[in-house]
């Protein structure tokens, strides 16, 4: 059973974790769990004075992140991998998808509303439409 969990360090990723934790726990073959992290300089923090500061800043967030996700799977005794990349999240999490086995995406939806659903968009409905495997989505 191989799990991949599309986290972007807020709440509902938190809960998607979670919820795959649950599952992954479910099965008597125990897999692993995949969180996959998406840097999207499109997004990032404007409270940096250079590009190579924003790299620097961006890197050291999402690895303090991640090591600390990981840590939470692997104190409920599943195997885990932690992956970063660059890019546009659901095209990322997507192109992942298909070149790797991923028996399922846990992912968490987040609601947005008005100029930040316009701006941000739907990762999660994008990744539910054009996913080969199924995709669980956990508010």
């Amino acid at each position: 059973m191989n799990l991949l969990v599309p986290m972007d360090m807020d709440e509902t990723s938190k809960h998607a974790l979670q919820e795959a934790i649950k599952l992954a726990k479910s099965f008597k073959e125990l897999g692993k769990i995949t969180i996959l992290h998406v840097i999207n300089r499109e997004i990032a923090p404007d409270a940096v004075e250079t590009t190579v500061d924003l790299e620097s800043k961006l890197h050291e967030e999402t690895n303090a992140y991640l090591t600390k996700v990981k840590n939470v799977v692997e104190k409920a005794n599943l195997a885990v991998e932690i992956v970063a990349l660059e890019g546009f999240a659901a095209t990322k999490i997507l192109d992942f998808e298909k070149k790797n086995p991923v028996d399922f995406i846990v992912i968490g939806h987040h609601n947005r509303k008005g100029l930040d659903r316009i701006v941000v968009g739907s990762v999660s409905k994008k990744i539910i439409h054009d996913a080969a495997c199924p995709v669980i989505v956990v508010k």
